[in-house]
């Protein structure tokens, strides 16, 4: 698979990655999560920034975690994606998966809030914050 990209250190590249940033923060007013805890994650290594060459704008913010569902475990949190060209996720998801797999990541993992499920829920009473997704990736044991 031809890749083109990479994890710059996210303070030579913060000017290209910020305007990305500021539209998912204003299209999801009532996310958990704030640029500048972004900014935070990244300045401690916390979360790995991964930039399509081709595009600087176009970025994952990703970090290797405990996998919640099974001790022992690792996953990939994909904690953020953007491409201003829309289907950021699909764009992304290769080279998320091979990245996975470089860091022995099982499973994969994101949130997302879709207003095609907030119907059902809405009408039972619950405030749904995002949707869990989890793939388990067949590299590992």
């Amino acid at each position: 698979m031809e890749t083109h990209y990479y994890c710059p250190d996210h303070r030579e590249v913060w000017a290209d990655i910020l305007p990305g940033l500021e539209e998912l923060s204003a299209m999801y007013t009532d996310q958990d999560w704030d640029i500048e805890g972004v900014r935070k994650m990244l300045d401690e290594n916390r979360a790995v920034l991964i930039v399509d060459s081709a595009d600087p704008s176009a970025f994952a913010i990703v970090r290797f975690d405990a996998y919640p569902y099974r001790d022992g475990e690792t996953e990939l949190f994909v904690y953020l994606v953007w491409h201003q060209g829309g289907d950021a996720f699909l764009r992304f998801q290769p080279h998320l998966e091979l990245f996975a797999r470089l860091g022995e990541a099982r499973y994969m993992r994101f949130y997302s809030r879709r207003a095609a499920f907030l119907r059902v829920a809405t009408r039972a009473g619950y405030e749904l914050r995002g949707i869990e997704y989890a793939k388990e990736l067949s590299h590992v044991r």
